[in-house]
């Protein structure tokens, strides 16, 4: 990595302009069309400033804030729907596997035409049990527009919400001709999901096992009783549940050994890239994997180049890619944890790293292979605990020595999970890792002072926290470049 990210990270710059553009597009909304006025205007000023660069470059990152703003206007113009007023029939497709609630069953559904995607509450019974992703509902309920929690929502899609009782609802054919090709692909995939999770079951998994197994290698999380993610977020380690970078890094690393000879070099590289967008799909396209598959992609390509090939510039694309194609996702807790924990890998690691000799790491590959896990694991806990004190209020004590139990027990799993899909008998050696794994954590999270709380850190103080974390990297790289000299 560059060892001056933000100097030679140009996307970075422009991310951020794009970032205010979108808060200035949802907290201080002006007309769409003015806004995309204004974007052509400072376009066509920036194209006539070629002699001047320090002037064109902040008038592109002005444009860019004004689509930015665009976007965002017409993205919540889209979701603001005016429903009929009560009970009224639709119809509709369900767009994710029902997850049980106490009383419930949720689910996503999207209407037939593909133009909005409601989040549906239907009251458990035996027929309700029988509904899975891609099924056609015809339902006869009252439509909600959230009030409550909309920034949460709008941030997922969501143009209204409804509770759908027992004998207001039946199944039907429904078209999925009028949805879009990606939403097509991601239902199949979700369909493939859950014939995968049979798969599971049928190989003699435990209910217990069968649960974390299929969270953390398929993102279902269904079956994952409270209990057991109150455990994972206490320890810190509710990221390997979330599909991230962690199981596409797992993945790429896996089919990179498959890549052998310079000639082969190319289209192995290219099949490992979409294997991985095939798994992203398979797992619900959720904005962390997004983001890591669009990084690891990226990665691939320049691989072979034989460039700088992850860097703040590569995640600052892939955050714009992301924005641009939805902007309201800038407000998806999901979002914001798995960039930040990215950039502060990608900023703190390097220095962390420095503080064992590289030449001692060099001598001890055991050593290596541990500074380095606690090292990252720092530098993205660094990252992210401003927000997980703000969002969830608390923060996990013994994150590190979780993390030395649960990163090497994700990896076995994960592959044994695959292995098992050839070979059933390894299920029960599977159910074995993963019962020492979970009564690992829950140890972990019984010791004395296992997590800080409750937290409840302002906004205000908040971005404090970050803005002191930005002075303390500038004062640790002034530091690393004067002892260099």
């Amino acid at each position: 990595m560059s060892r001056r990210p933000f100097v030679e990270a140009p996307l970075l710059k422009l991310c951020l302009f794009l970032t205010g553009g979108i808060l200035i597009g949802y907290y201080a909304p002006a007309s769409e069309g003015i806004c995309l006025s204004l974007a052509g205007v400072l376009l066509i000023a920036a194209i006539g400033l070629r002699r001047f660069p320090t002037a064109q470059s902040l008038l592109l990152g002005l444009c860019l804030a004004a689509v930015g703003a665009t976007l965002t206007i017409h993205q919540r113009q889209a979701l603001h729907v005016q429903w009929q007023q009560g009970y009224a029939i639709r119809r509709a497709v369900v767009a994710s596997e029902p997850a049980p609630r106490k009383k419930t069953l949720v689910m996503d559904l999207l209407t037939e035409n593909g133009a909005h995607k409601i989040r549906c509450h239907i009251i458990t019974d035996e027929r309700s049990r029988k509904l899975h992703v891609g099924d056609g509902i015809e339902f006869c309920s009252e439509m909600a527009t959230p009030t409550l929690h909309r920034l949460y929502y709008e941030s997922h899609g969501y143009a209204g919400s409804t509770i759908v009782w027992a004998r207001q609802w039946r199944t039907c054919q429904v078209s999925l001709q009028q949805l879009s090709h990606v939403e097509r692909s991601r239902l199949r995939s979700l369909q493939l999901r859950r014939r995968l999770l049979n798969r599971y079951r049928d190989s003699g998994l435990d209910e217990a096992p069968f649960s974390v197994v299929a969270a953390m290698t398929l993102g279902d999380k269904s079956a994952l009783p409270a209990e057991q993610q109150d455990i994972f977020a206490a320890t810190g380690t509710s990221h390997v549940l979330a599909m991230s970078g962690l199981h596409l890094g797992i993945i790429y690393s896996l089919l990179s050994l498959l890549v052998i000879g310079r000639r082969l070099r190319s289209i192995m590289l290219g099949t490992t890239v979409v294997a991985i967008w095939g798994f992203a799909f398979l797992v619900g396209l959720s904005p962390s994997i997004v983001r890591a598959a669009l990084m690891l992609s990226v990665y691939a390509i320049l691989s072979i180049g034989h460039r700088d090939r992850m860097s703040v510039n590569t995640l600052a694309f892939a955050a714009i890619a992301l924005l641009i194609a939805n902007p309201l996702t800038l407000f998806d807790v999901g979002f914001q944890l798995s960039f930040v924990a990215v950039l502060s890998i990608l900023l703190f690691f390097p220095i962390i790293n420095e503080w064992v000799s590289p030449v001692c790491q060099q001598r001890h590959p055991l050593l290596r292979w541990v500074w380095q896990l606690t090292a990252v694991s720092l530098a993205a806990q660094l990252g992210v605990a401003p927000l997980l004190a703000f969002y969830f209020h608390r923060l996990a004590t013994y994150f590190l020595l979780a993390n030395f139990v649960v990163i090497p027990a994700a990896t076995l799993i994960l592959y044994g999970a695959l292995l098992m899909m050839l070979i059933p008998q390894l299920a029960t050696p599977l159910m074995w890792v993963v019962r020492q794994m979970t009564a690992a954590l829950e140890a972990i999270s019984h010791l004395p002072a296992a997590t800080i709380g409750p937290l409840y850190p302002s906004l205000t103080q908040t971005l404090l926290t970050y803005v002191a974390i930005g002075c303390t990297y500038i004062l640790l790289t002034h530091i690393r470049r004067i002892s260099r000299k």
